[in-house]
């Protein structure tokens, strides 16, 4: 095909792409993927891999908002191979975003964490937006985790974080901003460990005192929320983990 007409044909797709979302954002449905499909054929048919993908990306949110999960988590993950062939890792992430967060909302936990650490692994390559997008996901997970009882699950996610945390900060040849990020991860993992742990001591976990524990917790929440750009808000999250906890934690350990 001419280059011309390669344009020409591109530009037909965007077009079929911007309606679509229109058509999203206004709850016509039919039309919307009616649109998305004709963008996808299109951009698959003059080879465009980016367009392609993002075609089928945009198919992913809006069966996701139709309840067909399944189908959705498809598309999420057939645009993500297409955005790595094309080393658009920028969008790599966000697929990965949306692929953890939508296995969160299937129920499937251990999924969601490991995706969603994919994608922070990924995120620390592509800048400190990246990275401040993920923590505001980790939050979010946190929060369905906790509200769920899912206490091993968020205490795996604390933990992978800590993990995650201390290596990176650890790297001597990073550039300063990338062993902040780090450090700032490893707090955040410890944190979602601290608060774990306060649900479900462990075993071996000693008797500790409950109002040092709850005034650590709380300011710890505190002190990243307010650190400079971040942008985080654990605090509520740490709130309610305090007041609904079903019985006092000095109670927890001794019972441990």
């Amino acid at each position: 095909m001419p280059q011309d007409r390669l344009e020409e044909a591109r530009i037909d797709a965007l077009n079929l792409y911007q309606e679509g979302v229109q058509a999203q954002t206004l709850g016509d449905y039919v039309k919307a993927e009616d649109c998305y499909r004709r963008c996808h054929t299109m951009m698959k048919a003059i080879g465009n891999r980016n367009g392609e993908a993002a075609s089928l990306h945009y198919m992913g949110t809006l069966l996701e908002a139709k309840g067909e999960f399944g189908e959705s988590l498809e598309c999420y993950q057939k645009s993500f191979v297409l955005f790595e062939l094309e080393q658009d890792f920028q969008n790599c992430v966000f697929s990965l975003f949306f692929q953890a967060m939508l296995s969160l909302k299937m129920r499937e936990h251990q999924s969601s964490i490991r995706l969603l650490i994919e994608a922070m692994e990924m995120a620390f390559q592509q800048g400190a937006s990246y990275v401040q997008e993920s923590w505001n996901r980790v939050r979010q997970m946190a929060g369905v985790l906790f509200a769920r009882r899912k206490i091993d699950e968020l205490i795996l996610l604390g933990d992978l974080l800590v993990s995650m945390g201390e290596e990176l900060s650890a790297q001597n040849d990073g550039h300063p901003m990338q062993r902040q990020l780090g450090q700032i991860t490893n707090k955040i993992g410890v944190l979602l460990l601290a608060c774990g742990r306060f649900w479900a001591p462990g075993k071996e976990q000693k008797p500790f005192p409950e109002e040092e524990v709850v005034h650590w917790l709380l300011q710890t929440a505190v002190n990243l929320d307010q650190s400079p750009g971040t942008g985080l808000a654990f605090t509520d999250l740490v709130a309610k983990v305090i007041q609904e906890r079903p019985v006092p934690i000095r109670e927890l350990a001794e019972t441990a």
